[in-house]
Parts: structure tokens; C-alpha cells; sequence
């Protein structure tokens, strides 16, 4: 009799247990394999520095800002060097400091420090356009290049242009209530593109912003209206909780008063770089605990689901002492991402493949 009692309650546990929903989001915590990058470079191959790395099919293309050039490495078992796109200057086909690169359809947008060039795939000059707004981030798609800028005599956030420079729209209203009265001694062009800071990524549909500096992301139709505004903030987790609040504290409390004694910008970043691949944001997060005002010497990238916003997955992998980070790509490998992160240390700038280690 009381084994029979004992089992209907069993029964009845798993069944309720069985009934009742349950929320708890599985994160996958995946650790990283360091893999050295093998490179086969020419005498042109070389770069001075790494302002961006950018994967594209079995492409790496690598932003050298200092060396003034673009350097295109087929990417399968090894890196080897191919061509430089652009040569350096200021006319046609020219450019001058990189600053980034956004790809589509076989057509290279390279912006520099004034303006937008466009190339084919092998190299070849299509068109340039001077930008004079300052700039953030940049997406090109369907032969048009979204651009989130920084412009003081406008309170829109986005232009959208051809590839022959004409402006089609505008968009992308300011949204922070700035207490700009408390900031007189900062340049209103340079608190806006600090505050506002962030990257822009489309589809076929959508256009996601998400600012680095208070974690919303923001989405957008192709025709600019505003769909969803959501706060990713507590996928980051603690370290960037943290940030957020001193953010808002500093820019967006009037209590808060700039004075001589501290005059500059105290803007903590919540990640460092992102990237949108697969229908997925990966977001490489900075080296900086501001819970305990120290470093972080450890690769940590977030990847979060663009259709639910849920975080997926967590790659993490543990560096040396003075081990720095500043750029990253994402090459996709039968589903699986691949990341390519340039290492800086006291001997150079080194890149390095790491992959997942799947168990």
C-alpha cells in the first residue's frame, strides 16, 4: 500500500512537472581553440597596423589605417595575400586612412577619413563620394549604403546613398534626452557621436541599430520607421549593467555637473566590436571590469539571435598578461563560426583563428 501511494505521487510530479512551462533559456558556454594563423604574404602583404578585419566568402580583408590600405587575403587552409583594393591618395580609386569596409554582392564600400569608395571584388574603381557628416558605422546593401552618422545641424541618426554620392533619405530620430546645459565644455558635435556611438546592420527587411554606449538596439523598416526599440543590456550581464548606469549618470542626470576638474568624456563602452552573420549578432565585449576597475584579459563573444533577441551562445577563451584585442571576423564553417581576433603585445600585432571546442 505504501509503495502504490508513493508511486501515484511520483506519477503526479512528473506529470505537473511535465505541464508546467518552463522559461529558463539554455546558453551554450563554449570555449575557444587558439589556432595560429598561418599567412603567405608578398612583399606588398605586409601591414602596419589593424584597424578592422572583415570576412567575406573565402575572403579575409584586413584595414591597415596606418599603412593607408586595404589588403584582400584568399581565406581557405592559410591566409594568402592576393591584391591591395585602392591605391593611396586622393583622387579616383584612391584612399586615404581606412576606416572600414561593408561588402555586398561582390561590391567593396571603403570608407576613409573623408570619403566613400567603391570597388569590384577584383580590385577594379567603380565610384567615390565625399561624406561629410561624421562618421560611426556603415552597412552597404542592394547598391545602397546606410551610413549612421554624427550630424550637428540635423537630429537624424541615419543617411541612406547610391553609389554615385546622391542622398535618397534621411531617418532615425535622436532619442536621448541629453542635458546638454550640464556639458558646455564639450563640443555638441563630439558629445552626439559619443553618446549615439554604436553599429548598423541590415537584411533583407530590417535595419538594426545598436548602440554600444546603453545596450538598446533599435529596428527599423527599409523606409525608416520605427518598429521595435528594446534594451539588450542584461545579456551582457553585470560588468555591463554597470557601464549603462555610470553612462546614463554622467550624460543623461542633470545631478551630474562636468566641471575643470574632470573635462573629459567618461564614456565606457559595453562591447568592443560586433558583427552580424547568419542571422546572428556577435558582439566581442571590451577588456575593461568596471566593477573592479581592472582589465579583463580574456576573449568573451556574445552571441545573440536577431528573430527573438535571446542569447545563444557564449565563447570564451583566457589570454596572457598584456594581451590586447581590437578587432575581430566571423567566418561561417558548416554552420559553426569561425573568429578571426588580431592580438596585440609588446612584440606586435599577431592574428589568430580560434574555433570552437566542441566535446
Amino acid at each position: 500500500m505504501e509503495k502504490s501511494t508513493r508511486g501515484n505521487i511520483f506519477s503526479a510530479f512528473l506529470i505537473i512537472a511535465f505541464l508546467i512551462p518552463i522559461h529558463l533559456e539554455a546558453v551554450q558556454n563554449t570555449q575557444l581553440v587558439k589556432n595560429e594563423l598561418s599567412i603567405d604574404f608578398n612583399d606588398v602583404g605586409f601591414y602596419k597596423s589593424i584597424s578592422g578585419l572583415y570576412c567575406y566568402k573565402d575572403m579575409l580583408f584586413i584595414i591597415d589605417f596606418k599603412g593607408g590600405k586595404v589588403l584582400k587575403f584568399n581565406y581557405k587552409n592559410q591566409l594568402s595575400f592576393e591584391k591591395i583594393i585602392g591605391n593611396k591618395g586622393l583622387g579616383p580609386g584612391d584612399i586615404q586612412k581606412p576606416i572600414s569596409i561593408s561588402i555586398d554582392r561582390d561590391i567593396i564600400a571603403i570608407k576613409d577619413q573623408g570619403s566613400v569608395s567603391f570597388f569590384n571584388i577584383d580590385g577594379s574603381y567603380i565610384s567615390k563620394f565625399r561624406i561629410f557628416s561624421s562618421y560611426m558605422s556603415m552597412w552597404l546593401l542592394n547598391k545602397r549604403l546606410y551610413n549612421l552618422v554624427s550630424n550637428p545641424k540635423s537630429s537624424h541618426l541615419f543617411e541612406v546613398f547610391c553609389l554615385d554620392g546622391n542622398r535618397i533619405m534621411t531617418f532615425g530620430e535622436e532619442y536621448l534626452e541629453i542635458a546638454y546645459e550640464i556639458k558646455k565644455g564639450l563640443p555638441f558635435p563630439l558629445l552626439k557621436r559619443e553618446l549615439y556611438d554604436g553599429d548598423i546592420f541590415l537584411d533583407q527587411n530590417y535595419i538594426y541599430y545598436i548602440n554600444k554606449n546603453f545596450g538598446i538596439l533599435r529596428k527599423y523598416n527599409h523606409s525608416g520607421d520605427l518598429i521595435l526599440e528594446e534594451s539588450l543590456i542584461d545579456l551582457f550581464g553585470k560588468n555591463a549593467s554597470n557601464k549603462v548606469r555610470h553612462n546614463k549618470k554622467e550624460f543623461l542626470e542633470k545631478e551630474y555637473v562636468l566641471s575643470k576638474q574632470n573635462p573629459k568624456i567618461g564614456i565606457k563602452n559595453i562591447y568592443l566590436k560586433a558583427r552580424f552573420v547568419n542571422d546572428k549578432f556577435y558582439f566581442l565585449l571590451d577588456q575593461h571590469n568596471s566593477l573592479e576597475n581592472r582589465p579583463i584579459f580574456q576573449i568573451k563573444i556574445l552571441c545573440i539571435e536577431k528573430n527573438n533577441l535571446k542569447l545563444q551562445s557564449v565563447y570564451n577563451y583566457d589570454l596572457q598578461d598584456k594581451e590586447w584585442l581590437s578587432c575581430f571576423a566571423v567566418k561561417m564553417m558548416d554552420e559553426i563560426p569561425i573568429f578571426i581576433l588580431d592580438i596585440k603585445t609588446q612584440e606586435g600585432i599577431e592574428l589568430y583563428e580560434f574555433r570552437p571546442a566542441f566535446k
